[in-house]
């Protein structure tokens, strides 16, 4: 096997992987052990929580509301009480409710997934195998070099890429964790009116970090429309096979960067879609 059709099988693992945890459950990821440890932080911060709800809540009343006369009123009253029970509600069942929003959207990656089949793996034409086997490649000294060169730099920019790509998905994984750990001490935020724009910014980063697996699963599809069919010009002479080789790896690296450089631009993408 040449070093370039190893690249290829590598990056086909690698997106395979990919593909694979994009429709991972947040309690399916290591047969639910993260998830296990995430939900116990959380339930151990709900008291913290829930302390600081109170705070919040004060903080509130007293900026929101001239003399407490004011407050007597009921529509006043009324409304304090449904802000505290609807944060209350929202710490006390944090992971839950952070869950339930994850698989709201990650319902939409299945459905992509569902239309769109599985992730095409993308395989070296007959005509490039064949012209790294050509014997002129062997016995011409410098069109060996360079067939040996550009494998390698392929080599070097797929692994690359693909590495980039699958620690950019799993990233995004352990940022949703992350986010529903410390949900309760954020969304305390929301008993106050002052306040509530830290918990309203907590819940809209967290949809827009589940709405990144949607965005990376479309730049996916989209790979695999564009490149499903590599163009290969055959080239007559000593230097066709290496040109051959070479027009393959600018289409294949090119095509990787694209999907690349949309992985990474997930989060801004999904950001501007939550208007952030």
């Amino acid at each position: 096997m040449t070093l370039l059709e190893h690249a290829v099988e590598m990056f086909n693992d690698y997106m395979a992987k990919t593909w694979d945890m994009l429709t991972t459950g947040l309690t399916d990821f290591m047969d639910g052990q993260v998830w296990a440890v995430m939900a116990a932080i959380n339930s151990g911060l709900t008291a913290g929580g829930l302390a600081l709800l109170v705070v919040f809540t004060f903080m509130g009343i007293l900026k929101s509301t001239v003399s407490l006369t004011e407050l007597k009123r009921p529509e006043a009253a009324v409304r304090v009480i449904a802000r505290f029970i609807f944060a209350k509600a929202l710490i006390t069942y944090g992971s839950a409710f952070m869950l339930y929003i994850f698989e709201i959207i990650q319902s939409a990656v299945l459905q992509i997934r569902r239309y769109a089949g599985g992730f095409r793996e993308a395989s070296v034409p007959d005509e490039i195998a064949e012209a790294l086997e050509e014997p002129s490649a062997i016995f011409d000294p410098i069109i060996s070099i360079l067939m040996g060169v550009s494998g390698l730099l392929a080599w070097m920019v797929i692994v690359i890429v693909s590495v980039v790509i699958l620690v950019t998905v799993y990233g995004r994984f352990f940022r949703l964790y992350m986010y529903t750990a410390i949900s309760p001490l954020l969304l305390s935020t929301l008993g106050g009116e002052p306040s509530q724009s830290i918990g309203i910014g907590f819940l809209k980063n967290y949809a827009a970090v589940c709405l990144e697996g949607v965005v990376i699963t479309i730049a996916c599809v989209i790979y695999i429309a564009i490149a499903k069919d590599p163009n290969v010009t055959v080239h007559e002479g000593d230097w066709g096979p290496l040109l051959m080789v070479l027009e393959y790896v600018l289409n294949f690296v090119l095509y990787a960067f694209i999907l690349l450089f949309a992985v990474k631009g997930a989060d801004r993408i999904a950001r501007e879609m939550m208007g952030q």
